[in-house]
Formats: structure tokens, sequence, C-alpha cells
């Protein structure tokens, strides 16, 4: 069956993507639109003040998507501090939650979207690099458009309409001078000028991204930075003191060639013989890193008899060995916890468990029923016998839902099952043998 068109903006937060979303409500109407936004947990308060009351002046609420974790959460899961080259923090907390929403609207849904971006004529080289983006990740192309680009006149200034029109403050760090918003001034891909920026108007928030910097390197015993310097690591205590030193107006003259973070996992594929250069730079580091991030799975790849199972570091698992399995939407597999010490232990698929109890914490589901939010609630407890490739006959397919049953049930009578003698989990799903 064909799917039905449903128009999506892209919403940052800023006043381009804003005015875009209200041209596109008043196009196709608000039965046929969706406010989209990624939350990263370090928006700047005001962010958030400035987009309800966006959503209320264009009256469709914001559908919003939360990994949970915060970037500095990210970097510690990822052993990799993010910087202006490399923010892995974008690609878990904006990207990954994006395209998962975006299948979802075509699985769930049967809509077909169709994505709407506040980006300028004078960046029409991050219009073609989403445009070639969501022609060649998601699992089939999305089409994209950026009417500030193609449809509005040149001279449009939504800033001032936003303000003078609809009566709208602007965000305050349009007005505090930063070259974006993102994660209220702690942008990781955010330069020597943003920083230097960052000092000047919110001391406090620059001390919080020192501290986080000087502990990630403390506890992973790693000379990495966020800044770089004459090709070497340079962190925000060093920067500091420099500006300390020799006057903060002096740096915050300098100009940033970075972007903001919502753009650092595409890449430009139609690359001119300009750009071909800097291209080469970002694949060369591109590579590099998944090199060290392959070294480092392949190291914690342990073998438990014909099977095999991603370990987080130092730990171990044994056939045997009674785990806690639940359903992890981050990594789109299962995450393994020790059942006595609850602790995350590593993740797989296909995941075998024998002498199985089936467990759904109430007060986990009083909050997802009444936040409408996902949280880690439910889970199958049993004794770790191994990994499976292939369900068999004698296995059923269980389910639980937060929303529509109280335990686990079964597919067929919809009966409650709260144990089983063997469970496999394998693809999001569960199977029971009795």
């Amino acid at each position: 069956m064909e799917r039905k068109p449903v128009h999506v903006a892209m919403f940052s937060g800023g006043a381009a993507s804003a005015y875009v979303a209200y041209q596109m409500v008043q196009t196709y109407g608000k039965e046929n639109c969706i406010l989209f936004f990624t939350n990263t947990l370090w928006e700047d308060e005001d962010n958030y003040r400035f987009m309800d009351e966006v959503s209320d002046y264009i009256g469709l609420e914001i559908t919003e998507r939360i990994d949970g974790r915060t970037p500095e959460e990210v970097f510690y899961d990822y052993r990799f501090l993010g910087n202006s080259r490399l923010a892995k923090c974008s690609e878990e907390l904006k990207v990954y939650q994006t395209i998962v929403f975006l299948e979802e609207l075509r699985d769930k849904h049967n809509l077909e979207p169709i994505l709407y971006f506040g980006i300028g004529p004078h960046e029409t080289h991050r219009s073609d690099n989403l445009t070639e983006f969501y022609k060649h990740y998601p699992l089939e192309p999305i089409e994209t458009r950026f009417p500030m680009v193609d449809t509005f006149r040149e001279d449009i200034d939504a800033k001032s309409i936003i303000e003078n029109e609809w009566g709208i403050k602007l965000p305050r760090m349009y007005e505090l001078g930063f070259s974006h918003a993102n994660c209220g001034g702690r942008c990781v891909r955010g330069g020597f000028q943003h920083y230097a920026q960052l000092y000047k108007i919110w001391p406090e928030r620059y001390a919080e991204q020192e501290e986080m910097e000087e502990n990630f390197r403390k506890h992973f015993d790693k000379d990495v930075s966020i800044l770089k310097k004459n090709g070497g690591p340079y962190t925000l205590k060093q920067y500091r003191q420099q500006m300390d030193c020799e006057g903060i107006d002096k740096f915050l003259k300098t100009s940033d060639e970075t972007v903001p973070c919502v753009c650092s996992f595409f890449l430009n594929i139609n690359c001119t013989k300009a750009s071909f250069c800097a291209t080469y730079v970002f694949l060369y580091r591109y590579i590099y890193f998944l090199y060290i991030w392959t070294s480092y799975f392949i190291k914690n790849l342990v073998v438990v008899g014909e099977y095999m199972i991603h370990l987080r570091e130092e730990q171990t698992i044994e056939i045997g060995q009674k785990i806690r399995v639940y359903r992890n939407l981050h990594k789109n597999m299962f995450s393994i916890q020790d059942a006595t010490t609850k602790k995350v232990i590593g993740y797989g698929e296909g995941i075998l468990l024998e002498n199985v109890k089936f467990r759904v914490q109430k007060k986990g589901q009083d909050k997802v029923r009444k936040t409408k939010q996902k949280s880690v609630h439910a889970f199958v407890v049993g004794e770790f016998a191994g990994i499976k490739t292939e369900v068999s006959n004698d296995y059923e397919y269980i389910y639980y839902n937060p929303y529509t049953t109280e335990k686990f049930v079964t597919s067929v009578t919809h009966e409650e099952i709260d144990e089983c003698q063997s469970c496999f989990l394998i693809h999001n799903k569960c199977y029971a043998k009795s």
C-alpha cells in the first residue's frame, strides 16, 4: 500500500527552522505535519522557552526524541572525546534518533516523510550534504527540502518576522554573539572563538566543560582534548590560562572554521577540486577512528564455546551465569546485566537463557504510561546458555507493551507469562519455550 506523505520540520531551535516550520504548516495543514526535535539534554534553557512559544504560535506540538544520555555519557560509552573533527555525540543523540524515528513513520504508520530544513542560501554546501545523506543512509531515500534556499525571497528576515510579527523573543544565544546555539554553548565542535565567547559570557559553563575534559583525560589516561593546536592536543585549561594571560578580546576575533554538530555525520560525496583536500583529511581521520574503535571491539569479543558476545571492558560471562537482559533502544540490540550487581557487562543478539523469569517493574511502567517516554523497566532473567542464530518451531513469540499489557504475554492466546524453561532473544523480539 502506498504511504501517505507527512511533512517533517527539522526543528533545531533556531529562527530559520522555526520560520520554515510555520510556512510548512500553513501550506499543508497541521494534520499533515510534524515538528521534530532531538534533545541532547545540554540545550540552553532559553532555547526550550523559544521552542515552546513557537510551537504554541504554529499550533503544532513538538515531537521530541531523547536518547537519555548526555554528550558526556556518550564520550564515556565510546571511550572517545568528541571534538571539532569528530562528534560521536551528534551521531548517537541526533542522527541515530532521527533515522529511527523516520523508519518508524514508514514501518508503523505507513507514512512517507518529507524533511524541511532551515538552511539559508549561504549554506548550500550543507543542503547538498544533507540531500546526499538522506538519499543514501536510510533504508530508502528520503526527500529533503530547503525553502530558505529554493522557495522564499533571498532577503527574507526570519528573525525580524518572529520578533516583530509573531511577538516571540529570539533565543538569548543570538544576542550573546554565539554562531550557533547547540548544546547551550558546550558544543564540542566549537572552535577557539566559540570557546572564548563561552568563557566571556558563561565562565561557569566553560568551567563545566573544562572539568569534563580533565576528568575524561584522567579516567582513560589519554592525552586528548576538544581543541587542537599545531596538530596536537590543546586543553581547555591551557586555553583558559592563555586567555587570562593575554586578554580574552584577542581570541574573540579568531575565526572558526567549524560547523554545528548536526552536520558532523554528513559527508559531501560530490566534492569539488577545491574541497578535495579537506574531504581527504576528513576521510583519513574517520577511517583512523574506525580502526581504533574496531580494535577495541575485537579486543572485547569473547568466545563462549561456539558462541560470541561483545563484552564491556574487564567483564566476563560464563555458561550458567545468572543474567538480566533488556532491549537497548540506543544500540538496537539487547543489553546484558549481571543479575546480582545489575551492572551492564555486555551487549548481544540471539541470546539463549534457561530457567527464565519475566519481570516488569510497576513503578517504571506507571512512569512510562504517565510521561509517554520510553524507560527500561521490563527484563528477562535467567541462566546464560549461549547464543542461537535461528528460531526453532518449539519456541513461541511473546511480547510486552507498557500501554496495552501488564506483563509479558503470548502472541497467540495473549495469556500472561511469568516464567518458562528456555527463552531466545533476537532481532528485538523474545521467544519462549515451556
